[in-house]
């Protein structure tokens, strides 16, 4: 099946806020002794920073409270087992390549170790506890993730946005509120070597008519075809369950807990995803039980008890879905449909039925005799009803405007680091 990398909707953006994958901007390395650069013509500010210099590699020689920035393609940064604490970004990697980062015990910060807009490097040996995000890659590809210990951290474990190709191996994965997030990209190698609260990750590309094995601690489906997935329990991820371009897949009688999204389904379709249980999938009100985005259509949501999570079900951009006979009682908004006409909804069990919105989906109507937006069913009166809610393209247009500040922040620091070099030092990055 072909597959493309497609913009990513407006609402999920914010995963990219929560998990601090572009980190808010901090003082400049000349004017706060806490930043250690390791600059791109290989010398490091301030030299008094404790580290062993020899050709491309830095080993350092004593624990640090404050940060690694790493602009040098091709450097070997090894902190031998030292500690590094402190606030913001522990090692930070921008738009460099083939730099290796190991033996550092990483802990106290927003993100542990972030790589933007970084290729072919290795994140190998460390162990990364007590921060907000411990591994966090934005469009950073072709980069290897191994042997690492993850553990304790506040929101994820490792997050992946917009980046591909990440190889992944014996990395270790527990106690973190969402162990591995996944968003964009999707075309990984991420092995069962990797754990997550001592259960194997199943992660397939390109397989057909297989079963997922019952001891799974997290699942994606990626370009895959007649997989089932059933009898799991799955708990503290990203997704329980992603599905991402597979198609003719069943998800059943799976157990889904305390993750970001219970089954997140991207750009997939005739798919079946039936009796599972999907509790307590709870982020500052954009978790869902299950999330349907771009263009999954024609699939079969039926008999699942979806309860106390922030949203119900979620679609977005997807039409002719059928939704039925799902428990959806108790979440704080049972449906959330953004631009999805011709969806079918029946014999779903709700309560509160004001806790529902709808936006600019060509299939709702005023029901006069209730005062609220309803979803037509066939040619009968509704028997389910929502609430149009304009605080939805509210918070859209914030999370727009939050994300362009935030990438701007970032270009400006770069800009700032750059401005400080030599001008016969300075190359041209993208921004």
């Amino acid at each position: 099946m072909g597959m493309k990398r497609t913009e990513i909707p407006i609402a999920v953006a914010a995963v990219l806020l929560f998990c601090m994958l572009v980190p808010t901007p901090r003082v400049l390395a000349g004017e706060d002794d806490s930043t250690i650069l390791i600059k791109a013509d290989g010398t490091v500010d301030p030299p008094t920073a404790p580290f062993q210099h020899e050709g491309d590699t830095y080993v350092l020689v004593a624990n640090i409270y404050g940060s690694i920035v790493v602009e040098r393609d091709n450097a070997v940064v090894d902190c031998a087992g030292h500690v590094l604490e402190g606030v913001e970004v522990g090692i930070e990697l921008t738009y460099v390549s083939n730099v290796t980062v190991k033996n550092a015990h990483v802990k106290g910060y927003d993100t542990g170790i972030l790589l933007s807009v970084s290729q072919g490097s290795n994140i190998i040996g460390n162990n990364i506890t007590s921060n907000r995000s411990g591994i966090s890659l934005l469009d950073s590809d072709n980069n290897t993730i191994e042997e690492n210990s993850i553990e304790g951290n506040s929101l994820c474990g490792i997050s992946l946005y917009g980046s591909s190709n990440t190889k992944a191996r014996n990395n270790t994965l527990r106690n973190n509120k969402y162990n591995l997030l996944i968003h964009g990209g999707f075309i990984h190698d991420i092995d069962a070597s990797n754990t997550v609260d001592g259960k194997p990750v199943y992660y397939w590309v390109n397989e057909i008519n297989r079963i997922v094995p019952d001891n799974a601690g997290y699942v994606a489906l990626v370009d895959c075809t007649n997989i089932t997935v059933k009898n799991l329990d799955l708990a503290s991820n990203g997704q329980g369950i992603l599905l991402a371009y597979t198609t003719n897949s069943t998800v059943t009688e799976n157990s889904i807990r305390n993750c970001w999204d219970g089954i997140l389904i991207y750009s997939s379709s005739g798919n079946n995803i039936l009796g599972n249980n999907i509790t307590d999938n709870r982020q500052s009100g954009w978790a869902s039980g299950i999330k349907l985005l771009y263009y999954s259509d024609s699939n079969l949501i039926s008999g699942n008890s979806i309860r106390d999570n922030d949203n119900g079900v979620w679609i977005y951009l997807s039409t002719s879905n059928t939704v039925r006979g799902n428990s959806l009682a108790g979440n704080d908004r049972e449906a959330n449909l953004i631009q999805s006409p011709g969806n079918l909804w029946y014999d779903n069990d709700v309560s509160g039925l004001d806790h529902l919105s709808q936006s600019d989906n060509a299939d709702a109507y005023t029901d006069t005799t209730h005062g609220k937006a309803s979803i037509k069913q066939w040619e009968e009166a509704p028997r389910f009803t929502i609430a149009f809610d304009q605080t939805a393209h509210v918070r859209e247009a914030c999370l727009l405007t939050l994300s362009i500040v935030v990438i701007s922040l970032a270009v400006c620091r770069y800009r700032a680091r750059l401005e400080r070099q030599p001008l016969e030092n300075r190359t041209a990055k993208p921004c």
